[in-house]
Order: structure tokens, then C-alpha cells, then sequence
């Protein structure tokens, strides 16, 4: 078993926003020649496409907070690349929009801990996103926010504004009280599934947010506004 002293190499690659068709060759050819193979979640339409892996989902029903999952899947996959010499991480979407993981494996490669961190790149649901709302980001200086973050991170704001991790009717519900002064009239946009055969793009109201649908790990909103920061 290499020691932590011995470079081992962690591959990241993204299952995309939700459809087969969204994954890249490239990371297709990853998931084909490193058979040692860990996902951060099976909740995910392509995960299947990862064959005899690891999954984490058991943090997710035993740690205290989402942090805590982060940090021991993190731990994980370090030890696993010390055993195994090299092996495969798939993370929903890109490993670069809001990967928490990622983003820790890449300061422990920094720490000099022994372990090399490579990203294929990947589509993202934003992609998507950005093609069913019809709005170049870029122009509309669209601020992307963490639903769990969203008091803190969105303080201040008027939009627009794209919100991830809105994964549950309660997030949905922390979100809508968060803003004191938003009015029940204020439009809003759920992003549901995208990229995949239950995509849905509902456009509703603040007072409806929490109402509209059963939201899940695949839904996301966008705030084109709000009449009060």
C-alpha cells in the first residue's frame, strides 16, 4: 500500500446535470480504465454508469451536518488512493460547481499530503439552465448562491440570482422567509431535473416557492428579482 509520502492520484469526474447524453468521452474513458471507483452519491439519473462502485450515501444518514459528510468522504477517498494507487471519483454535474469535496481534496493535494487531485471538465447544470431561461450569465451578471447559504450569501441582494442545493421543500421554505420584505407577487423560476425526461421549468411566485413542487436533489431556483435585498 503506498504511504502518504507516495504520489496517489485521484480522477474527478462529472455524471453531468442528469442525462446520459450529457457526460463527456472523456470522462466515459476515466470511468473505463480506473477500476478502483467511488460516487460521491448513487442519487443521480447516470450514476449507473459507474459500475462496482463506492457510494457515500450512508454519511448522509449519520453525520450532523453536510460539512461533516464532506469532510470523511474526503478522508475516504485519500486512504483509498493511498491503497489503491489511483482511483475514480464521480460527483454529480462538474466537479467545479458547488463540490465541496472537490474543493477539500484539492487543499489536501496543496498540504503536500502525497496525493495528486486531476479534474476532467464536465457539464454542468447550468448549462442547461442558462438554455431554458433563455439569459447569457455573463450579461445579466447573474450571482450563483448556496440555498443553504442563502440568508448570508444573498444578503443584500435584488437579483438576479441562481440558487443551488434547494433540495427539499424546507430549504425551499428557509429561503422564502429569509427575505423579510420580499412581496408574495415576486417572480420565481423552478428549475427541476434538468437535462433529463422529468425536467421541468416552472415559473411561479415568492409566496408559492415552497408550494409548487416536491423538490429534490435536482431542483434549482432562479430569483430574476426581489423588491426588497
Amino acid at each position: 500500500m503506498p504511504s502518504p509520502h507516495t504520489a496517489a492520484r485521484i480522477v474527478v469526474v462529472g455524471l453531468g446535470p442528469g442525462g446520459e447524453q450529457h457526460i463527456t468521452d472523456e470522462a466515459r474513458l476515466a470511468i473505463d480504465r480506473i477500476p478502483h471507483r467511488h460516487l460521491r452519491t448513487s442519487m443521480h439519473p447516470s450514476a449507473h454508469l459507474v459500475p462496482d462502485a463506492n457510494s457515500h450515501d450512508d454519511l448522509y444518514e449519520t453525520a450532523h451536518s453536510f460539512d461533516d459528510v464532506y469532510v470523511e468522504i474526503t478522508n475516504r477517498l485519500i486512504e483509498s488512493a493511498y491503497e489503491h494507487g489511483e482511483i475514480l471519483y464521480a460527483v454529480p454535474g462538474s466537479p467545479l460547481i458547488l463540490e465541496r469535496t472537490v474543493r477539500y481534496l484539492q487543499e489536501r493535494a496543496s498540504e503536500n499530503e502525497g496525493v495528486e487531485v486531476n479534474i476532467v471538465p464536465a457539464m454542468s447544470f447550468l448549462d442547461v439552465a442558462w438554455t431554458r431561461l433563455g439569459i447569457d450569465p455573463v450579461e445579466a451578471s447573474i450571482r450563483l448562491v448556496d440555498g443553504h447559504e442563502f440568508a448570508t450569501a444573498a444578503a443584500g441582494e435584488r437579483g438576479p440570482l441562481l440558487v443551488a442545493h434547494t433540495h427539499a421543500n424546507w430549504v425551499l421554505s428557509d429561503i422564502k422567509l429569509a427575505v423579510e420584505g420580499a412581496k408574495g407577487a415576486d417572480p420565481v423560476v423552478i428549475l427541476h431535473a434538468l437535462g433529463t425526461d422529468d425536467e421541468q421549468v416552472t415559473h411561479t411566485t415568492w409566496a408559492k416557492l415552497d408550494q409548487t413542487i416536491e423538490a429534490n436533489h435536482l431542483t434549482s431556483i432562479y430569483i430574476p428579482r426581489l423588491s426588497a435585498p
